[in-house]
């Protein structure tokens, strides 16, 4: 990991820091690199996990991610999971009580520095807290709310981990979690217990193509259950998730996914008759 300047706050920077999920040198967004030098905080490069087939089983369980995601993971999802989660071993070591985590393909203006202030101003570092920059996220959200809100709390989880601000209790709560990766880094099961908010106005765009690329993603209809009981829930959400994180439980409901397909097939071919 290393360090890209000097803080022109050092103050502010022993309670925030930014992380940049990239290859030192060589990070991909050119509006990027520019804001990181105009930045007040401390920036960290944190060097992306390269997954090693021949460790897969230690670093992941297809079983697992099947059950709660609707299919294996890819090589290039998990190596994200394990780069998001060295961040919070970076942060939490260096006792931050805010983060800001950028994936190195997106397109972050100066001007996003001004925001900071306003999420540690409204939110509460004691209280497990997601703050998406993403500029296409939305709050999920209607008749709430007013215009003058800096951050916005969400429905749902933002649609990805481009840019965020994560607190010190949401990075406990991720690295409590059990170090192996059964989803994608957006959003594992620890999050059910994380709120999460929205950046009104955020300026932070994708300019580079992703690093995962275009990934097969899990079946429409198990997205749709997953977010209704997250949503109705999500006390039970999570308790089902943490139940699935005891690896003997997922050889009991194995035979769930047998089971799917066949039902799937069933109504695939009742459907064509």
């Amino acid at each position: 990991m290393a360090r890209l300047g000097m803080p022109r706050d050092p103050k502010a920077t022993s309670s925030l820091a930014v992380f940049v999920i990239g290859v030192d040198g060589a990070l991909r967004s050119p509006s990027l690199v520019e804001a990181l030098g105009q930045s007040p905080f401390d920036v960290h490069v944190v060097e992306p996990f390269w997954v090693q087939p021949s460790h897969w089983s230690e670093l992941t369980d297809d079983v697992a991610a099947t059950l709660l995601f609707g299919r294996p993971l890819t090589q290039g999802e998990v190596g994200c999971w394990f780069a998001h989660r060295k961040v919070y071993e970076a942060a939490s070591a260096m006792g931050c009580s805010w983060a800001i985590v950028l994936e190195d393909d997106a397109g972050i203006p100066a001007c996003l520095w001004d925001h900071v202030s306003e999420i540690i101003r409204s939110l509460d570092a004691d209280e497990p807290s997601i703050v998406s920059l993403f500029a296409q996220d939305h709050p999920g959200r209607s008749g709430k709310g007013t215009r003058e809100e800096a951050v916005i709390p969400m429905s749902y989880a933002p649609t990805n981990t481009v840019a965020y601000a994560i607190n010190r209790t949401a990075m406990e709560t991720a690295l409590a979690s059990p170090p192996r990766a059964i989803s994608t880094a957006d959003w594992p099961p620890w999050s059910v217990s994380v709120k999460f908010y929205l950046l009104a106005n955020s300026p932070v765009i994708h300019e580079a193509d992703s690093v995962i690329g275009t990934r097969p993603d899990s079946s429409s209809g198990l997205r749709s259950v997953r977010r209704l009981a997250a949503v109705l829930s999500p006390k039970a959400w999570s308790a089902g998730q943490a139940y699935f994180a005891d690896r003997r439980t997922y050889l009991v409901w194995a035979v769930l996914i047998p089971a799917r397909k066949a039902a799937r097939r069933a109504w695939t071919g009742l459907a064509h008759r």
